[in-house]
């Protein structure tokens, strides 16, 4: 049976080989039909599948989507459009003016019968406006509003809710008055006071003026700590320094106003000199002027004899002996001055001011300085021998720089105690400066010896 299965096999093989060898080379062409009914069935399949390099059906309801939508957005702008010509038309709207006056204080007064009403930019009325079916005019010699003769209809005043622009600021719904049928409205802003200067040396006397209602309640605040409830106060400012003013006003309907301005108050120079002389039996003498002035840019001297000079420390040489008065003029940055003369300044009226160089204190105790003949026999006061002194202030100082001991009374001077305890025996420093009374300043320096008694 095996041997039969094999032959038929070979068999098989061998008519497979024939037909093989047969239509190798042999061409079938299929049917125009059968070729058309391929392509269309391979077309479908491409058409239902997603391929970005061909057309299918994902592209086609892309299309018909946006034609749909773009469809809808036409149909409804040309139903708005549609309700627009249908809708009557609005009725032409006319143009409103604005109106706006600048009036003196005497003409506000008149047109409103309250100055505290109105403020602007410039300081009286601004910011007036009226309809254009009420427009406008005021008669400056009398205020008398006078309809425009070719408007029939009554005025009416116009109100805004909200704010609008009008030359010089804004208009404040809340704080809007009616005058004279004219809508008034108050622009902030404005100062409600005027002071006479802003601006000056020390002592500086400034005067207010309150340009709000007489019937209004005010308090002034100076700046310094200085209060004031007057209508237009005056105040002297004698401390340098830049100080805010500040006007609180509240009206009798309740209405509330803040105005503030600023004062400066500059300081003084202060004129001081030393005339140190020379003699004048020698006609090239020149007699030396020592300045201690302070805060000071600019001096002016005037030596008694018609000569000046503008030096900050001259020397001068008179022509012969006699009695001058002499005298420095001072002047600081924003132009504030002061002065100094001292009176026949070389009369030889005996005004002189002398220290000693050591003294011993009290061993038994502070004295308090107080000094007669008897301290002096015992040399246990230091204090100077002087006459014709009008101001004194005498310091000493350790060797260090400490302060020990300071006296503005001529007539008490160092016990040599300091807290109630003997300093110690050295070496001090002394520094006085004062003014002679006929106005010559002085100002000394020294060293003292401070000694104990064995």
């Amino acid at each position: 049976m095996n041997d039969d299965l094999v032959k038929e096999n070979g068999e098989n093989r061998n008519v497979e080989d024939l037909f093989r060898q047969k239509l190798e080379n042999a061409e079938i062409v299929p049917d125009a039909s059968v070729k058309n009914r391929l392509m269309r069935k391979l077309g479908r399949r491409e058409f239902l599948h997603f391929n970005p390099g061909r057309f299918n059906v994902y592209y086609l309801c892309a299309i018909v989507t946006a034609a749909l939508v773009t469809a809808l957005i036409i149909n409804s702008g040309s139903g708005g459009d549609r309700d627009r010509e249908t809708a009557p038309p609005l009725p032409a709207e006319r143009t409103m003016p604005d109106v706006t006056l600048n009036l003196t204080g005497a003409e506000k007064s008149q047109a409103t019968g309250k100055t505290e009403d109105i403020v602007s930019e410039d300081g009286i009325l601004e910011g007036i406006t009226v309809n254009s079916q009420d427009v406008r005019q005021l008669n400056r010699n009398n205020m008398t509003p006078v309809t425009d003769p070719n408007v029939s209809e009554p005025p009416k005043i116009t109100r805004y809710e909200t704010p609008l622009s009008v030359p010089g600021g804004k208009i404040i719904p809340d704080t809007d008055l009616t005058r004279n049928n004219l809508q008034i409205v108050n622009i902030p802003g404005k100062a409600m006071f005027v002071p006479s200067i802003t601006s000056g040396c020390i002592p500086l006397k400034v005067q207010f003026r309150n340009q709000s209602a007489s019937s209004a309640s005010l308090r002034w605040s100076f700046g310094d700590g200085g209060y004031s409830g007057d209508r237009d106060p005056e105040w002297i400012y004698d401390i340098e320094g830049e100080y805010k003013v500040i006007l609180n006003i509240v009206y009798e309907d309740g209405r509330k106003e803040v105005s503030s301005a600023i004062i400066t108050a500059y300081p003084k120079p202060v004129a001081r000199f030393e005339i140190i002389q020379g003699d004048f039996s020698n006609p090239d003498n020149e007699v030396r002027f020592i300045n201690y002035s302070t805060n000071a840019v600019k001096y002016f001297w005037e030596f008694g004899d018609g000569q000046t000079s503008e030096v900050i420390e001259p020397y001068h040489k008179y022509a012969r002996p006699g009695n001058y008065n002499i005298k420095l003029t001072v002047y600081s940055e924003p132009g504030c001055q002061d002065s100094q003369t001292v009176l026949n300044a070389f009369s030889g009226s005996g005004s002189f001011i002398e220290f000693p160089n050591a003294f011993i204190p009290n061993p038994g105790g502070p004295t308090g300085g107080h000094y007669s003949y008897t301290s002096d026999l015992t040399a246990s006061i230091f204090h100077p021998v002087f006459s014709e002194v009008a101001e004194y202030q005498l310091r000493i100082f350790s060797k260090r720089g400490i302060l020990i001991f300071e006296s503005n009374d001529i007539n008490i001077g160092w016990d040599g105690y300091l807290n109630g305890q003997l300093c110690e025996p050295g070496v001090y420093i002394w520094k006085v400066r004062g003014k002679f009374r006929n106005g010559e300043s002085f100002t000394r320096l020294g060293d003292l010896t401070l000694l104990r008694d064995q």
